[in-house]
C-alpha cells in the first residue's frame, strides 16, 4: 500500500473489504502496508468491526515487499478520486509486474491505463458495493490467466530495461550515427 494517510480515504476500503468477507469470503484478508497519519484511526475502526480480514503490516523493504506480493491472489489499487481522479496508483504497475490480479478505482487514471497501455484491471467504484461487488463477481466468475498475462506485457512499457532498450538506445544510436 505505502502510504496510510487521511486524504487517502482508506475508511472506504476497509469498510469494503470487511463487508466482502462478511458476506462472501470469510477466508479473505487485506494486508495494508506502509504507516500514516491515518493508521491508528484504522486500526482503531478494524478494531471497532472485530474481524481479522484486515491486518495492518507496517512499512516494509522493497525487497520484503516482493517476498510478500508474491504470496498474493490480488492487489486492490485503491484510489480516493476527488483531486487523484487523474492519477493511476503505482501500486496496480506493482502488481501488474508482480502477476497479481489487479483490482483498481474506476478513475479516469485507470481508466487511461487500460485505454492507453492495455491493462486488464477490473474496475470498480469507489464505494463499499463497488468493490464488494467487484470483489463476488471476480471470484464467481473471473478467469484472471488471461488479465494478468495483459498486465504483465503491459507493464514491460514502465521497466527501465525496457524503456532504455525501446526508447533511449534508438535515439542514441541517431545521434552516433550524425
Amino acid at each position: 500500500m505505502g502510504l496510510i494517510a487521511k486524504q487517502r480515504k482508506l475508511e472506504v476500503l476497509i469498510d469494503a473489504f470487511n463487508k466482502y468477507a462478511v458476506s462472501a469470503d470469510s477466508e479473505a484478508t487485506l494486508d495494508l502496508i506502509g504507516g500514516g497519519d491515518a493508521l491508528e484511526e484504522l486500526r482503531n475502526r478494524q478494531s471497532i468491526l472485530g474481524t481479522n480480514s484486515v491486518r495492518f503490516i507496517g512499512p516494509l523493504s522493497q525487497s520484503e515487499l516482493g517476498q510478500r506480493m508474491s504470496q498474493y491472489d490480488a492487489g486492490i489499487a485503491y484510489v480516493p478520486g476527488g483531486a487523484y481522479q487523474w492519477a493511476p496508483s503505482l501500486k496496480s504497475l506493482e502488481y501488474s509486474a508482480a502477476g497479481l490480479s489487479v483490482f483498481a478505482s474506476a478513475t479516469k487514471g485507470h481508466r487511461d491505463y487500460q485505454k492507453r497501455f492495455g491493462f486488464d484491471f477490473e474496475l470498480f467504484p469507489n464505494t463499499e458495493d463497488g468493490l464488494v461487488n467487484a470483489l463476488v463477481h471476480a471470484r464467481n466468475s473471473k478467469n484472471w490467466s488471461t488479465s494478468i498475462a495483459r498486465n504483465k506485457e503491459a507493464v514491460l512499457r514502465f521497466d527501465w530495461k525496457e524503456i532504455i532498450a525501446k526508447d533511449l538506445v534508438p535515439v542514441y544510436e541517431k545521434i552516433l550515427k550524425r
